[in-house]
């Protein structure tokens, strides 16, 4: 097969990232890069040495395009993809999270099966080779009958959740989901003005659509196992991006943060008979975080920093489903669930009661609850 021709929507950090993997994968021939900012784009497009536009129907109409890369904020992703799979593409690789409420997501996963697009959203943390050992010591009962997942994110639940909830739900073997209940508060909301993290500074909005605070989710799974998500101020203090945590009947499982983040072995398991455990400080003055002392823990792993992009390796997978017709494990059917959860979650916090999937919600809640007062929109001084 041909190298794929591509392009990449939005030319931010990830959008230049993704762009770069492109361009160095035979599979894949980067053709173009868009922006709806002319700088961005034209500095993207002249640093990798291909043609850039502003005008995304420009490009799709210009070239013969395979694969649309979509690394633009949240609050654009629906509209790009629904271009692209009405031009016809072959795939769609979008990232996290797939929209900014149901009712996009919806169409989007409607327009890309009605055009026969395959649709992939990026949470390349399920296709790690952490979380495949951590998913084959659960398939193996090393730590017996799984009872609870928990998720530390960091961020808001739209955004970073969304990552721990595809985790947790490739841990729990993608099991049905039951009901979510789900907390959130926005008084004192991140005012933040880190631009490359999306933060708008001063009005609790973050790449196009309102945040809150800190949120918390629960997760019942029709296998038994309970999830649980927390972010943003809830985060428990002093664990890494992307902490997770598996409890058994046996045993447990630590993710103690992305590899990338906490270096050396990220992945520990205590399949002991002592139930005891401890922790150390794993970097210096005040900012250390969680790690397990070497005492019923012991690395499930070996090191794996430097050794695999997650998302180079999602791409080759997608270049091999192109080829074989098989379907990707970061499918948007899958990637649908996950934004079903992250937006009961909200709508949870806004009926103030457990909500059933399948979600009747097409708005975003957390939206809802700011029209309805029902949230403080003012930042305390």
């Amino acid at each position: 097969m041909s190298a794929l021709k591509s392009i990449v929507i939005g030319c931010g950090s990830m959008g230049n990232n993704q762009a770069n993997i492109l361009q160095s994968l035979d599979e894949y021939e980067l053709v173009a890069v868009v922006d709806i900012f002319e700088e961005a784009a034209k500095k993207t497009g002249e640093k990798l040495g291909v043609p850039w536009s502003c005008n995304l129907e420009h490009v799709l109409n210009e070239y013969d395009i395979d694969v649309v890369a979509i690394c633009s904020s949240n609050k654009g992703h629906a509209e790009a993809c629904i271009c692209a799979a009405r031009h016809q593409v072959k795939a769609v690789y979008c990232e996290k999270p797939m929209a900014i409420n149901l009712g996009e997501a919806k169409e989007m996963r409607a327009t890309c099966e009605e055009h026969g697009v395959i649709l992939i959203i990026n949470h390349q943390r399920r296709i790690g080779e952490d979380m495949r050992a951590m998913k084959k010591a659960i398939d193996d009962g090393l730590i017996g009958e799984i009872i609870r997942i928990r998720t530390d994110n960091g961020g808001d639940i739209l955004s970073d959740g969304t990552h721990g909830i595809d985790s947790m739900c490739y841990l729990a073997n993608d099991a049905e989901v039951k009901s979510v209940t789900g907390l959130v508060h926005r008084k004192n909301y991140n005012d933040s003005d880190d631009e490359a993290s999306g933060y708008e500074k001063g009005n609790g909005y973050r790449f196009g659509h309102a945040i809150e605070d800190g949120g918390v989710g629960f997760i019942e799974f029709a296998n038994g196992i309970r999830g649980e998500v927390y972010c943003g101020d809830m985060v428990l203090k002093r664990t890494a991006y992307q902490c997770y945590e598996v409890t058994g009947t046996k045993g447990r499982l630590w993710r103690v943060g992305d590899y990338g983040r906490t270096g050396g072995c990220n992945v520990f398991i205590d399949d002991g008979n002592d139930d005891s455990y401890d922790i150390q400080k794993n970097i210096g003055d005040d900012k250390w975080m969680y790690r397990p002392r070497n005492n019923t823990w012991r690395p499930l792993i070996d090191d794996l920093a430097g050794k695999e992009n997650g998302i180079e390796k999602s791409y080759k997978i997608l270049a091999d489903c192109l080829k074989t017709g098989a379907t990707h494990p970061m499918s948007g059917n899958i990637g649908y669930t996950d934004m079903e959860i992250v937006m009961a979650i909200y709508e949870s916090a806004r009926l103030g009661h457990a909500v059933a999937l399948p979600l009747q919600q097409n708005d975003f809640p957390l939206d809802l609850m700011i029209a309805e007062q029902q949230l403080q929109t003012n930042k305390v001084q």
